[in-house]
């Protein structure tokens, strides 16, 4: 049986347990579990299933037909607002359980977590319990909703979960067979046989040979990530590799684990030996002996991958148990000589690196590159050092002595030049303006020569004053010259403000251009750097306008108490005049704050950051349509035209929806109140009857009422059929004019609720009567928070989609947004013969049902096209 993977420090379930507590809705904990006898020999009545069955029950798993299949709230969670949470979910089978511990074999990885169970003051996103489900229920669901899935979807393993999909349907199907489902077991086990395989010669493969590779992949996937957790004994990770070998000998990963194996091997045997040695504290060690001591201890050294990109970082620790790396940086030059010793060690050390996340690219760092990276730290880089590097820095050390390897890297302009020049300016200014120079001159990269500048104006202002006025006049990029203005600014404030602002107005690239002046005139928090960067800002690039809204977005930290008065009526005015700005940024997906929107408008933006900045004067929610953000918009500007006496702009109306009178509907919500179920269904139909005028009142009663009350399922499925009213619609300017069997269909359809049904029909109707010149048809569809209905825009497509891979017929896309709370989005695709475009509208049902049947105050936006595809 596979040995517990504690999931404190678990990498791929984002931070699933943190602190362990019991939620308000977790289960009576049942007594422990008994874990269950073998599995009988597998008999599904497929040759090829029952080998590879037989082969998996060789692997060591429990009989898991005999285990409670269970739900598992992590402790994780996904945040889409300032105030929801999402919590992560997984599944596995039970194998123990106390009243504060559970155990569990996760299917998602196919590892044993060993959790503790949440106490009751826990917040709600972040308890860790499990409820009871039926396996065969699970199973079922799964493989249907699966089977409706595209069949080119790439089944590839390497993202989200540790073991692959089609090792956990393979594994799901065991269970089920060893609880007695022995067709469902056929079933699933089949299907991963048609699952799009992502390796070339799959389809010659038997089932056993997929399962081996696939849980083969798992199995390394998993063992890897544990030799990052510290509270894993080296013993354990040694039993994992020599199973690894023993299981999966034609695994690709058979040569690393090998190699790992070995290296463990040694380890455990020289962490015994050493157990043995009376070790004295390191206080008491002499030089020599604490760092031999310090690099031995980095075996135990944690740290992690830096943005998954290959880089990693050392963990320094607390401030009074600081790990062995940072001690070892601690001791400095002294240190120096046994790390270079240690550069070829092959021992692993506790970090984990990732070369890109969310694939099995995985490698535990070896204590050779951390001591590397250590030297790096103590000759000042900012970069990760090799073992080359770090060793051709040493003999230049001892060759020229500390300044003169300062001065000889600094001068090189390379990458670790700033770092480099901070070193020297600290401990030699007197060289240091002279390698600062040499190493502009020499290095072609605008961060560095950024970065040189800061360093130089670090330095006294007599020694820099003419370097940095040569900067800031005549520097090669708009970086250098914000670099030098930093400098100048406390000794020449006027002449450097002015001389940035003339660069501003003749610089004419993109925000990465022009971003560092766009700091410094903001930072200065004078007006007159906000009104120079507020001239001419609408001619200017999108990208740009942006990078100067965001400016004043993070303006909120400042404190206005303090600030002149005309500083925020600049802000304000800037801001203001962007409001007129309707151009989009386009193939932009931003994410500022609570602002997240797709091919954002300057405007809306704009509203945005005038209501972070003054929330009592300008109005802005998240959960509004593009309607919706138009009227925020319009509202806003007019609030700056009052304050400045300026006539107002008239507001684009609410879509208007007539309320019936509570008294009217109060008998009608009363029968659909009663206990009597036919009394009920009488009620629901009679409030229906009312359409959207009854919503508001329906919306209200279902806030005072209890959900386990008879009659909520049927009043609130009631309330999301009316939030989906079509209330009005439009017809695109451009494009040819609808047909009158399009147009007929509308005025039916027209104040009643829009359903999958509603839509598959316009579409088919749509494409069997297009007018003349019409190739499809798109329809978008929005509904704002108030329950106010839905509006939606048609357009008559013209032109045809291209695929060379696909046969004629119709091209299908779908894209659609919760606009609420939950802010999500997913967007999808579809191919359907030219005569039944239905087909491509069942592929996109899933997602067009999901987003019609949301909460009925979410506020969303639904598109969907159909299109000739030759």
């Amino acid at each position: 049986m596979r040995q517990a993977i504690l999931l404190a420090t678990v990498l791929l379930l984002a931070s699933c347990v943190a602190e362990h507590r019991q939620p308000v809705d977790t289960p009576e904990p049942a007594p422990a579990t008994k874990l269950p006898e073998p599995a009988p020999k597998p008999d599904t009545g497929n040759a090829e299933v029952d080998a590879a069955f037989a082969w998996f029950d060789t692997l060591g798993f429990p009989n898991l037909g005999r285990l409670q299949f269970v739900k598992i709230a992590t402790g994780g969670w996904t945040k889409h607002s300032s105030d929801d949470y999402e919590k992560d979910f997984a599944h596995g089978f039970l194998l123990s359980e106390t009243p504060v511990r559970f155990r569990v074999l996760s299917l998602t990885s196919l590892t044993e977590w060993d959790m503790e169970i949440s106490g009751p003051d826990v917040p709600k996103q972040d308890t860790v319990y499990f409820t009871r489900e039926r396996l065969e229920v699970f199973a079922r669901e799964q493989l249907e909703w699966h089977r409706k899935l595209d069949n080119d979807t790439e089944w590839d393993a390497r993202f989200k979960d540790i073991a692959p999909l089609r090792a956990q349907y393979f594994v799901l199907a065991r269970a089920c067979d060893q609880a007695g489902f022995t067709v469902l077991a056929r079933e699933l086990a089949e299907y991963t046989l048609t699952m799009a395989l992502h390796e070339q010669g799959d389809d010659k493969l038997t089932l056993r040979d997929i399962m081996e590779r696939e849980l083969g992949h798992a199995t390394a996937y998993a063992d890897t990530l544990a030799c990052g957790y510290g509270h894993t004994p080296r013993t354990e990770l040694l039993r994992r590799f020599e199973r690894f070998v023993k299981f999966f000998p034609s695994s690709r990963y058979i040569d690393t684990a090998k190699e790992m194996l070995g290296v463990l091997r040694q380890m455990v045997g020289e962490d015994e030996e050493h157990a043995a040695k009376r070790i004295p504290p390191l206080s008491e060690m002499p030089v020599h002996e604490r760092t031999a001591e310090l690099i031995f201890m980095l075996r135990d050294q944690e740290g992690g991958s830096y943005f998954s990109g290959g880089s990693f970082t050392c963990s320094s620790g607390e401030d009074n148990n600081p790990t062995p790396a940072a001690q070892l940086e601690a001791l400095g030059y002294d240190a120096v000589p046994q790390l270079i010793e240690a550069l070829d060690d092959k021992r692993l050390t506790r970090i984990v690196v990732s070369g890109r996340y969310g694939y099995f690219n995985h490698w535990v760092e070896r204590v050779g590159a951390v001591a590397a990276a250590i030297v790096a730290k103590i000759a000042g880089s900012d970069s990760t050092w090799g073992p080359g590097s770090a060793r051709t820095w040493w003999q230049e050390f001892q060759e020229i002595g500390e300044e003169a390897t300062l001065v000889k890297r600094v001068s090189a302009g390379e990458y670790d030049a700033p770092g480099q020049a901070r070193r020297l300016v600290a401990k030699y200014p007197a060289s240091a303006l002279a390698a600062i120079k040499a190493g502009l001159a020499t290095t072609k990269h605008r961060s560095i020569r950024s970065g040189l500048v800061e360093c130089a104006c670090k330095l006294d202002i007599s020694q820099t004053l003419e370097f940095l006025h040569e900067q800031l006049i005549d520097g090669s990029d708009n970086d250098v010259v914000a670099a030098a203005a930093s400098g100048l600014y406390p000794t020449e404030p006027e002449s450097t403000m002015q001389a940035v602002i003339e660069r501003w107005r003749a610089a004419s690239g993109d925000h990465f251009d022009v971003e560092e002046l766009v700091h410094f005139l903001g930072g200065t928090k004078r007006a007159g750097g906000v009104e120079a960067l507020g001239d001419g800002l609408l001619d200017r690039t999108v990208d740009v306008r942006f990078c100067v809204m965001q400016e004043f977005a993070t303006a909120r930290w400042w404190n206005w108490k303090e600030d002149p008065p005309e500083l925020a009526l600049a802000i304000e005015h800037l801001l203001a005049r962007c409001l007129e700005d309707q151009e989009r940024y386009t193939n932009c997906s931003m994410g500022y704050e609570d602002f997240h929107a797709s091919d954002p408008r300057v405007c809306d933006f704009a509203v945005f950051v005038l209501h972070e900045q003054w929330p009592d004067v300008y109005a802005w929610r998240a959960d509004q349509s593009t309607r919706g953000q138009e009227r925020m918009r319009i509202v806003a500007l007019n609030r700056w035209r009052e304050k400045n006496g300026q006539a107002l702009l008239p507001v684009p109306p609410s879509p208007d929806v007539a309320t019936i009178p509570d008294e009217q509907l109060q008998p009608l919500y009363d029968l659909a109140m009663s206990s009597d179920s036919d009394k009920r269904k009488d009620g629901i139909a009679a409030l229906e009857a009312r359409g959207i005028g009854a919503y508001a009142f329906i919306a209200a009663r279902l806030k005072t009422l209890d959900a386990k009350t008879p009659g909520y399922p049927a009043l609130y499925a009631l309330a999301q059929r009316l939030a989906c009213t079509l209330l009005q619609f439009t017809w695109a300017e451009a494009g040819p004019a609808p047909s009158p069997a399009i147009e007929k269909a509308l005025s039916v359809w027209n104040q009643k609720p829009l359903s999958y049904k509603t839509v598959r029909e316009l579409i088919v109707l749509a494409v069997n009567h297009l007018p003349e010149g019409a190739t499809g048809i798109s329809i978008s569809i929005e509904r704002d928070a108030n329950g106010g209905g839905m509006e939606a825009k048609f357009e008559m497509l013209t032109g045809t989609a291209h695929a060379s891979w696909m046969d004629e017929g119709w091209a299908l896309g779908l894209s659609a947004r919760n606009l609420g709370s939950r802010g999500r989005s997913t967007s999808g695709s579809a191919w359907a013969a030219k005569e039944k475009p239905e087909e491509g509208c069942e592929s996109l049902r899933e997602d067009i049902e999901k987003m019609l049947n949301s909460a009925p105050d979410e506020p969303f936006s639904l598109a969907v096209s159909i299109v000739m595809l030759k």
